[in-house]
């Protein structure tokens, strides 16, 4: 009997040991916990927010006051209205800074002041509006006698705090325009390149005056030229007359090409994938061309932040839920000595259509079914040094511009 109490007693102290042991063993902090969601997705850290770069109003801008009975235009806090019920988390108001048929008529201080009071006000309930304008160079391809040349267009985003612009009559080229922004903390975006189309007799198209729209230096200080708006071809939109006054040319727009993008990174630019609206009136929906930016901090500066660090997806109709890293590094990062690419699509079979893999201007791989998890991986060892990105095309398209819905992530460098 004796015995058994004995071990009996022994035992009840090991169990005490032991429960003693186990509560001393640390507990995971969320910090750990954190680190191992991020091992997993390295987009966990991240917030993703969809939103449109490049918007106009009657309040600024000269091309966006009269649809002439045509369409409705609206001011600074319609359109962030009509944004916020669209459904996007985030918009800059874009004025241009002139009219550049009369560089004598530009945007007043006071339409600047109302830019920033109703952006100020808008700033609310989730929403994240910004401020900032379309830098608006001359159009001497189309005026030959033009003071200044003709860099085409360019969109600057500022912070807050930022409360005033330098328009391209002061900033005359995009090397200057990067030194001011980079001093305000803004960054710089390749809108639409512009061209002028030459017509014959018939008013067939021949050719067309193009200009170097990435023509500045590297990347401009502090890498403020973050990217450009690129999207699929579609039938660009011909105004005759517009801008060019001579019969013999015609004004075009239209996005970036990929292929022009992936030509400028293998060039040595580093650009993030953004789409944008250029909504003037409502011809244009909010939501058909969305940039997603994924944020450490909900705010304008966060957005800003994300821009700088070329953590973006361009999207033309819905964008795609894809997700593209590198050992775990997400777009915008560089990653030396690359041992794999992570790619994870969630999408409906009736939705999907191709995903392709491109290092600059060379695909290197195209899927048109994924797994039932929707996760490629892709060895890298073999892959050369260079930008590699991602373009997801779907089944639905645009009955507008008959374009598909695509989305395109920003580059991972692999050094």
């Amino acid at each position: 009997m004796r015995a058994v109490k004995s071990a009996y007693l022994f035992l009840l102290a090991m169990l005490f040991s032991f429960s003693i042991a186990v509560a001393q063993q640390p507990v995971p902090s969320s910090g750990t916990q954190q680190s191992t969601k991020q091992e997993e997705d390295p987009y966990v850290v991240y917030q993703e927010l969809r939103g449109d770069l490049h918007v106009h109003s009657s309040t600024g801008s000269f091309d966006a006051k009269s649809c002439q009975g045509t369409c409705k235009v609206f001011s600074v806090a319609e359109q962030l209205s009509e944004a916020r019920a669209a459904g996007l988390d985030y918009v800059a108001i874009t004025e241009h800074d002139l009219n550049p048929n009369d560089p004598n008529s530009k945007m007043s201080k006071e339409e600047w002041e109302q830019v920033l009071i109703a952006v100020a006000r808008e700033n609310s309930g989730g929403f994240i509006a910004l401020a900032g304008y379309e830098w608006t160079s001359s159009q001497k391809s189309c005026f030959p006698d033009a003071a200044q040349d003709d860099y085409n267009h360019k969109i600057v985003i500022l912070p807050p705090a930022a409360k005033d612009i330098c328009d391209s009559l002061t900033c005359k080229t995009p090397d200057e325009l990067a030194i001011f922004v980079h001093g305000k903390g803004g960054v710089i975006i390749t809108p639409h390149p512009w061209r002028v189309l030459l017509l014959d007799a018939n008013g067939s198209v021949t050719g067309y005056i193009s200009r170097d729209y990435f023509a500045y230096s590297e990347n401009g200080p502090g890498d403020v030229m973050i990217g450009a708006e690129i999207g699929p071809p579609f039938q660009p939109f011909s105004w005759p007359g517009l801008l060019c006054d001579k019969p013999s040319e015609a004004f075009q727009s239209r996005t970036v090409t990929i292929e022009e993008w992936a030509d400028a990174l293998t060039s040595g630019k580093r650009l993030a994938a953004i789409s944008s609206s250029d909504r003037h009136d409502s011809w244009t929906p909010f939501g058909s061309r969305t940039t997603a930016v994924f944020v450490k901090d909900k705010t304008p500066e966060g957005i800003i932040e994300a821009l700088l660090a070329r953590r973006t997806h361009a999207a033309n109709l819905a964008p795609f839920n894809v997700r593209f890293s590198v050992d775990r590094h997400v777009v915008g990062s560089s990653v030396t000595k690359a041992k794999e690419a992570v790619i994870k699509l969630i999408a409906k079979p009736e939705e999907f259509d191709i995903l392709e893999v491109w290092l600059g201007k060379t695909m290197i791989q195209q899927l048109s079914s994924l797994p039932t998890d929707g996760k490629v991986v892709l060895p890298l060892e073999k892959v050369e040094k260079g930008p590699l990105w991602v373009k997801v095309i779907g089944k639905e398209s645009d009955p507008v511009t008959q374009t598909p819905r695509t989305t395109i992530t920003s580059p991972i460098w692999l050094k």
